[in-house]
């Protein structure tokens, strides 16, 4: 049982990292178009 928390515990915050990554990216593409030529 400890395990299965410890291991949920984990992917929550890797999710909310990676979501949190993603946010940021959209943000800084708000902010300063990008222009890929």
């Amino acid at each position: 049982m400890e395990k299965i928390r410890i291991y949920l515990k984990n992917t929550l915050s890797l999710l909310k990292l990676s979501i949190l990554r993603w946010l940021l990216k959209r943000i800084f593409e708000r902010l300063i178009p990008i222009r890929v030529v």
